[in-house]
């Protein structure tokens, strides 16, 4: 997936895209934590705060897993 991609990489331009390309997503979709998720990767990449991206990038496989189940009681 291209989140470990970026993640691996550590590239901060990759990271504050993929951040703010997140926001956009949340908030098309009404998807708050995918959109502070966004918002708060893209900050800590322009700062390049390495230690904040690893933090947030260790949490996104929880993110995923609870859009999942809410996507599954939904549907």
């Amino acid at each position: 997936p291209r989140w470990e991609d970026v993640r691996w990489l550590m590239m901060n331009d990759e990271s504050e895209e993929f951040g703010s390309a997140l926001l956009a997503v949340g908030k098309e979709y009404q998807v708050g934590s995918l959109s502070s998720f966004g918002k708060d990767l893209a900050e800590a990449a322009s700062c390049f705060r390495i230690d904040r991206m690893n933090e947030l990038f260790e949490f996104f496989p929880s993110i995923l897993e609870a859009i999942e189940i809410v996507e599954c009681q939904a549907g």
